[in-house]
């Protein structure tokens, strides 16, 4: 049973029922913004986005061309975890905000455009989809209200510059599919040129992050958030220390 919970050899396929991906984007999202923010909830999901990534990268292992084919960390929503991480603990709070921007609308689009399952539930990835992009969204939310920085364009423009091009050289390297630059996923159009899709990508991220981050720091609704979370976790740690 389990051999057949995390074979290779692709079947008739299936997609997860959208409800339950409306239902869980909006559980994430209420949890995200209505839960107390501290820096050991973040490392929490952080752990557990990187578990995900971790497990799926085992599984791919055990088909070396699907591995190099689709395996490695070179979606956008891969990329972000790694990234996020990496600011986190770094505490760049610009990188983070950028990226948590970028977590969040990553993972609202994958459950959105639900791309389909190349295997018969069920299968080990219907798990892994579900549950990283959860706790992405999640991850995205928390940092936004405990780290939110001011974004220039220019800022956001290099960010997304540079991740869309190291995909689109993956891609020209390895010839393979990651960022969907070389075959855009369904209604999307098809036979759109790698290039232009690298570059309408990099041009939108950087755009609608820098749009939606200065519009929330401008509204303060963000900074509402954040100075409430903040005396609330002050509040329970006060009352620790007694």
């Amino acid at each position: 049973m389990f051999s057949y919970f995390i074979r290779t050899t692709t079947d008739a396929g299936g997609t997860i029922p959208s409800y339950i991906l409306a239902v869980l984007a909006v559980w994430g999202v209420l949890y995200g913004c209505l839960t107390a923010v501290t820096d050991r909830k973040i490392t929490w999901h952080l752990f557990l986005v990187l578990a995900f990534q971790v497990v799926l990268l085992m599984w791919y292992c055990l088909d070396i061309p699907l591995l190099l084919e689709e395996g490695l960390p070179f979606y956008h929503c891969r990329i972000v975890s790694l990234l996020i991480l990496y600011a986190f603990y770094k505490k760049k709070e610009k990188l983070m905000t950028y990226t948590a921007w970028l977590g969040l609308f990553g993972a609202l689009m994958a459950y959105a455009v639900n791309p389909k399952v190349l295997y018969v539930w069920p299968h080990l990835t219907y798990i892994t989809f579900v549950g990283y992009h959860l706790n992405l969204m999640i991850i995205g939310l928390l940092l936004l209200r405990r780290h939110c920085q001011n974004l220039s364009l220019s800022y956001c423009f290099n960010q997304s510059v540079k991740i869309n091009a190291v995909i689109y050289l993956v891609n020209l390297f390895l010839d393979t599919n990651y960022g969907y630059f070389k075959e855009l996923p369904a209604p999307f159009p098809k036979n759109v040129p790698a290039w232009l899709v690298a570059s309408v990508m990099a041009v939108l991220m950087g755009i609608n992050i820098y749009s939606i981050n200065r519009y929330c720091l401008r509204e303060n609704g963000i900074k509402r958030i954040y100075l409430k979370s903040k005396a609330k976790a002050d509040r329970v740690s006060e009352a620790k220390n007694r």
